[in-house]
């Protein structure tokens, strides 16, 4: 009897230590990481719409998905780490919450999509770190890294990178090609196979599958108990394994829409984009094997029972009955409630409100018919929808009936000034294809209201259409119009401004129309759509020329914005 009782006292293993290792978690702790994960999800809602919207309808951002799988994956894997594991250590959760909600507020006010994320995503963290403490945090790193991957692809970086990109899987895919005595011929981004001309584009440029592939390198590399300096390989290989991934679906998809119907070249693109990422589990399994086979231990020398043979802590008090673990659950409710009392504070004012709803019902009365010029809807890239998120998005391509001459109308605007940085015809057209030929401002008239704006002119190589055009723009700010990005970001860095939005207004023409006749065109497609453009010009457009300079009594009219509530106009920009 006393030799069984003196070994159950030292033997670690024994029944009773168990159940003492077992008592340091309480139910509560699952209430308390409910609570604040629930209070800090509602709070961020906005930006986990974002991020679910971008895992259902954004084909670049399917990385999301996968984080279902990988986060569960990468916990059950390193559940052994957490057998002495004790809920201590819990101020790591509300300074977790703390940096979060400064990036989410960040990255709101400067319009960063991937700060506002973050910030949202290590505000849940935080609050289930607060609940569970800083050990398990720290076992289970991996599987809170991987929510990183629920981040979108930022817009600006498809528009940078997925140009270039597409040029270098067709150079790729054409050498490929070559090597195995396929016939096929390249110029840019355009292959041609069997008389067939197909362009390399945004769905086959490889963008979406260096995100999935990076993702699922990553699960596998902390699944498995592997060696660091493997884990490091993998992963800094991972973009370029990505790519030749990429590239086995690229020869047989280009061959087959060469050589078959267009409808079984799709299903075999769509269906081979599923297939890499087991494919990429596969060979990364090959990887191992082959080490092993050669003589290279691919694992880590470290044995999981370290982990477990570590002494155990002293045992915790229950949630509740120790003073810090209850100090840093009340430190985080109060910080989720002053991120509450923040995020208030940055939310459109009814004035803004009723102001943008002025604009959207007169953005629902733009005439089909000009005068000689038909109107037909046409499609805008989504990469663009995606930045803008705009309120109204008008683009229709008009043909003159007597002429056959063909003008674009584009009509945007954002219920955030921020939105708009990006969306400006020198960044826009030329990561799609277009060299810059000329800048030019121009000063018309129209309904006898001056409009400042700028044409830019653009155009693009013979093999792609040999196309030159010209681009009027300028916008539309709540203060009045503006004629370039350094207007829209006044507006978008004034807090007062920015959540009355900002517009856009874009005449695309063919250059051989002459200046001229593009002024008149002008004149003509603004005084049709004039409704729209005074609503949503902080009322500008509805001055009187003679206010403009005074009345003839020398006093004058202050602007019908000020009149409406709106910010004051900014001093006009001199050209």
């Amino acid at each position: 009897m006393k030799s069984g009782t003196a070994n159950s006292k030292t033997d670690p293993e024994a029944p009773q230590e168990s159940n003492k290792c077992k008592s340091v978690w309480s139910f509560w702790h699952i209430v308390l990481a409910l609570l604040l994960v629930s209070a800090s999800v509602w709070l961020t809602g906005d930006a986990w719409s974002k991020i679910v919207e971008a895992a259902v309808h954004d084909e670049e951002s399917s990385q999301i998905s996968l984080v279902l799988i990988a986060f569960p994956w990468l916990v059950l894997s390193r559940r052994s780490r957490l057998q002495n594991s004790r809920p201590v250590g819990n101020w790591l959760g509300p300074a977790l919450i703390a940096i979060g909600w400064a990036s989410h507020v960040y990255g709101y006010d400067i319009h960063d999509n991937e700060f506002w994320l973050f910030g949202a995503i290590l505000m849940a963290v935080g609050g289930i770190v607060t609940a569970v403490g800083r050990q398990v945090f720290w076992r289970l790193w991996p599987a809170f890294l991987v929510l990183g991957f629920l981040i979108p692809v930022p817009g600006f970086v498809r528009m940078h990178v997925s140009v270039p990109l597409q040029t270098v899987m067709a150079y790729l895919t054409e050498q490929s090609a070559q090597i195995l005595g396929l016939p096929m011929d390249r110029n840019g981004n355009l292959l041609i196979v069997g008389g067939q001309a197909i362009e390399v584009a945004e769905a086959c440029n490889g963008m979406r599958m260096v995100f999935a592939l990076f993702l699922a390198t990553y699960t596998f590399v902390f699944v498995n108990t592997l060696r660091p300096v493997l884990r490091v390989v993998l992963l800094a290989g991972a973009p370029a394994f990505a790519l030749f991934c990429n590239l086995i679906r690229m020869l047989p998809t280009v061959w087959l829409y060469g050589n078959s119907t267009p409808e079984t070249a799709q299903f075999f693109h769509d269906a081979a984009g599923w297939a890499m990422v087991p494919l990429a589990f596969v060979l990364l399994m090959a990887m191992i094997a082959l080490l092993e086979w050669v003589g290279v231990d691919p694992m880590s020398a470290r044995a999981e029972s370290s982990q477990q043979s570590r002494p155990t802590s002293p045992r915790s008090q229950p949630l509740g009955r120790s003073v810090g673990q209850l100090g840093s659950a009340c430190l985080s409710i109060v910080l989720l409630i002053g991120l509450a009392v923040s995020l208030q504070s940055r939310r459109p004012s009814g004035l803004a409100l009723a102001y943008l709803e002025r604009i959207d019902a007169n953005a629902k009365r733009f005439p089909v018919q000009i005068g000689e010029w038909e109107g037909r809807d046409v499609r805008v890239h989504d990469a663009a929808v995606d930045i803008l998120r705009p309120l109204v998005l008008h683009a229709r391509e008009y043909r003159n009936q007597r002429t056959g001459q063909a003008v674009t109308l584009q009509l945007i605007y954002c219920k955030d000034a921020w939105n708009m940085v990006w969306h400006f015809p020198p960044v826009c057209f030329k990561h799609n294809g277009w060299t810059a030929t000329f800048t030019q401002p121009r000063r018309w008239q129209v309904r006898g209201r001056r409009i400042d704006l700028v044409e830019y002119g653009f155009q693009r190589d013979v093999f792609s259409g040999g196309d030159r055009i010209v681009v009027a723009n300028f916008m539309l700010l709540p203060t009045g119009l503006g004629v370039d990005m350094d207007d829209v970001r006044a507006v978008a860095r004034d807090p007062s401004k920015r959540t009355f939005g900002v517009g856009q207004v874009q005449l695309i023409y063919n250059e051989s129309m002459p200046l001229a006749q593009r002024q008149d065109v002008f004149v003509q497609f603004l005084a049709a759509h004039w409704d729209f453009l005074a609503a949503s010009s902080g009322g500008q457009l509805e001055i009187d020329t003679v206010v403009e300079s005074g009345r003839e009594d020398g006093s004058s009219t202050p602007p019908r914005g000020a009149e409406m509530g709106l910010p004051s106009p900014d001093k006009p920009r001199r050209h």
